[in-house]
């Protein structure tokens, strides 16, 4: 949470270098705030970061605040490994429900 609070921390013109209202952009800044098309006001900011596969797009995230890169892909990485992890136990559990295989 730490880097994420550094980059919304930064410099309106770094974080320029990022805002886009283009939603098929891969890797953007962009706030839902819209005020010709709300009335009630809700402000949020928020960095778009697609993913996957985590080699294609890393390279392409910022680059400040320095830590950035690491901690957003040391993150990604553990999040995947932990959904693989509850993907295939989940499909144990069902094949053994279905009696497709025995007990692991």
């Amino acid at each position: 949470m730490a880097v994420a609070r550094e980059f919304f921390r930064l410099p309106a013109e770094e974080k320029a270098k990022l805002y886009s209202d283009d939603p098929a952009k891969k890797i953007r800044l962009s706030t839902s705030f819209n005020v010709r098309k709300e009335t009630v006001h809700n402000w949020r900011d928020y960095l778009r970061l697609h993913c996957h596969p985590l080699d294609q797009f890393v390279p392409d995230w910022p680059s400040n605040p320095p830590d950035f890169k690491y901690v957003n892909n040391f993150f990604a990485s553990l999040i995947n490994t932990i959904i693989t992890l509850l993907f295939n136990h989940f499909l144990v559990l069902v094949f053994f429900i279905k009696g497709l295989c025995s007990p692991c």
